[in-house]
């Protein structure tokens, strides 16, 4: 995957957690309805029950919709970790190049010596 498609992929991600994450705060919130009686206790409607129900329900997906996106971000590091690691192996070639560098760099250092020390 290329560089313009991972950092795609990552908007797309970072965009679908924090949707997520500010669904999943907004319907967690359950709110109190129905009046307090003497001892402080709240009687609550059928209504209310069924609101935090389907409120429980949002909040499930929204976290496993959560789960997912870190799931997948979680496999995108680990494709931009295995083409790092990829690019750093060396291939056949430059081994050959590196051997031709540090005789090259043998060459100048030993003329360094004849020039500078005598």
């Amino acid at each position: 995957m290329s560089d313009r498609g991972l950092l795609e992929q990552l908007n797309r991600i970072t965009d679908t957690l924090s949707r997520s994450l500010a669904n999943l705060v907004k319907n967690s919130s359950i709110s109190k309805e129905g009046d307090e009686d003497e001892h402080g206790n709240y009687n609550t409607p059928e209504s209310a029950a069924r609101t935090s129900t389907s409120g429980l329900m949002l909040v499930n997906a929204q976290t496993a919709q959560l789960i997912r996106g870190i799931q997948d971000l979680m496999v995108m590091t680990r494709t931009i970790r295995e083409k790092w690691l990829l690019t750093q192996i060396p291939d056949e070639n430059d081994e050959s190049q590196l051997e031709l560098d540090y005789k090259k760099c043998s060459q100048l250092l030993e003329q360094w010596e004849k020039e500078v020390l005598g």
